[in-house]
């Protein structure tokens, strides 16, 4: 037999045999003389994702669900110990900044109790908002009262001091709770935004 060609049978027997390794379906070619080995590509990592687009999120901690807008793959999470049971927490609030932008973004905050410690009435609602309001420097252009689903609330259109930038939030007792869903952009396309419109629709309290 040609030297060559046992050279060669023996080089494809190796590449045939491996440690439970898949057999190749590709067969090894011969060049001029040369040996060519088929290149087996990697395989992609199978770590999971963040998710950016669209999806329904649950916080465990915050006892809510909402659909978030795209964009929202990184959420933060701020919990408030209670001023009146410092063994319990007073609010949880997620924030998003879509596509990492503090320009652009929404957040629901889900308040387990009153700062009066007592039941939660529409009033809280309203104060809530209005502290947001005063915290963040914005004026409300328009304010409505809002009811679905049986819930009752306050939805308020703000807008930046002397700018462009727009804030809208919603506010409502649900399963005695007040929870608050705000949404924030650089100017009124936020109130066609249809993730927004979308976020706005499903928050919904997860609590007993």
């Amino acid at each position: 037999m040609d030297p060559r060609s046992l050279i060669l049978l023996l080089v494809l027997a190796l590449i045939g045999c491996g440690n439970g390794e898949t057999e190749r379906s590709e067969q090894a070619l011969r060049r001029d003389g040369a040996l060519e080995v088929p290149i087996v590509q990697a395989s992609p990592p199978q770590t999971a994702q963040p998710l950016n687009a669209a999806h329904t999120g649950v916080s465990e901690e915050g006892r809510f669900e909402v659909r978030w807008p795209s964009g929202c793959a990184k959420l933060r999470t701020r919990r408030t110990l209670s001023k009146i049971h410092p063994d319990r927490t007073e609010a949880v609030e997620l924030t998003c900044f879509r596509n990492g932008d503090e320009n652009v973004g929404c957040k629901v905050t889900a308040y387990d109790e009153t700062s009066s410690g007592g039941p939660v009435t529409p009033a809280d609602v309203t104060a809530t908002i209005g502290r947001t309001v005063e915290t963040l420097g914005v004026e409300i252009w328009k304010q409505t009262p809002v009811a679905s689903d049986g819930r009752q609330g306050v939805m308020a259109y703000c807008r930046e001091v002397g700018g462009t930038r727009q804030l809208w939030i919603v506010g409502f007792i649900e399963r005695g709770r007040v929870l608050i869903a705000m949404a924030w952009d650089v100017d009124d396309e936020l109130y066609r935004d249809p993730d927004v419109i979308r976020f706005f629709q499903t928050v919904r309290s997860t609590a007993p």
